[in-house]
């Protein structure tokens, strides 16, 4: 029996996966400030503390994180393109 050499993404898996390599993408110090704030429920004060930074500085961080992820996943903005599947071989 021949294995199947097609894989079908869903639009929400590319999208879950593009947010994913964006923020992977971050530099370290930016990363843990956009994971406290948009994933771990902290607010800016609260997670700059906990980094040892200023809030002022912890907000323009987020900013730039949030500029770069518009900025990156704007493909999947205002476009019908992204609500078929994507086809892609499977690398074996």
């Amino acid at each position: 029996m021949a294995a199947c050499s097609v894989l079908v993404e869903s639009p929400r898996e590319l999208l879950s996966q593009a947010i994913v390599d964006v923020v992977r993408s971050f530099p370290e110090n930016h990363r843990r400030v956009f994971v406290l704030v948009h994933y771990g429920g902290r607010h800016v004060e609260e997670a700059a503390r906990s980094l040892g930074i200023g809030a002022s500085e912890a907000r323009q961080i987020l900013e730039q994180c949030e500029r770069r992820l518009v900025k990156n996943l704007r493909q999947f903005r205002g476009t019908t393109d992204c609500l078929r599947p994507h086809v892609r071989s499977l690398a074996l």
